[in-house]
């Protein structure tokens, strides 16, 4: 049975393997033509999008706001997809997008603490733990590889788009009460999940990662 506990003294195999996926990945660059260019022209408008959504919370200009943030989370979406579907997952992409999320995360918060203050002074506790925990994993990941993880495990896609719902949500509809231990409880298990993949599974940078479960079969078959 593998060890749960990955690091240098794994077997020769299964090292050469992580190294030669994470020289796949950085040896992988954008493919030719307007059709393979367009995930990452996405993840760039989202790029542009983050500092007017910043301008657009500060401004208190709800109403754009929150209809340019629907657009830029949808937009997450969509070029993950396109990407995958016609296998056109490249590192800059992965960096792009892993970049885009961040700076559309923090203006999402923004828009929170601007917009909907008495929310988040009755709730800070599950925010603060979700945002702790957020940050727990790309401090992981600078100290492991000296850069920011590019995991997209499927269980942070599911926290994601949790976050996202929940947050258009607040700002349309109103704060809806059930959801939000839904939200601590998958962000916080996708970020932990996270940490112990970057500390403990996975000695060289890596993007697309499925998670836990995937690179346990990955021990195992090798």
């Amino acid at each position: 049975m593998p060890s749960l506990i990955f690091n240098e003294r794994r077997l020769p195999s299964t090292l050469m393997r992580d190294r030669a996926e994470a020289a796949r990945y950085e040896s992988i660059r954008s493919k030719p033509g307007l059709t393979a260019q367009i995930p990452n022209a996405i993840s760039f408008a989202r790029l542009v999008a983050a500092p007017i959504l910043f301008w657009l919370a500060y401004s208190r200009n709800e109403l754009i706001f929150k209809w340019l943030l629907l657009a830029s989370l949808l937009s997450d979406i969509a070029d993950g997809l396109i990407a995958r579907q016609f296998n056109l997952v490249t590192v800059l992409g992965a960096k792009l997008d892993s970049i885009a999320d961040q700076l559309t995360t923090a203006a999402a918060v923004t828009g929170l603490i601007v917009l909907r203050r008495n929310f988040m002074n009755e709730h800070w506790l599950a925010l603060i733990s979700i945002v702790g925990c957020y940050l727990l994993s790309d401090a992981a990941a600078l100290m492991r590889y000296g850069r920011l993880a590019s995991l997209h495990t499927y269980l942070a896609r599911g926290a994601a788009y949790a976050q996202g719902i929940f947050i258009m949500t607040l700002f349309i509809w109103g704060y809806q009460q059930w959801m939000l231990p839904v939200l601590v409880t998958l962000s916080i298990a996708a970020y932990c999940e996270e940490i112990a993949i970057i500390a403990w599974m996975l000695p060289t940078w890596r993007a697309n990662v499925r998670g836990i479960y995937w690179l346990l079969q990955e021990e195992r078959s090798s």
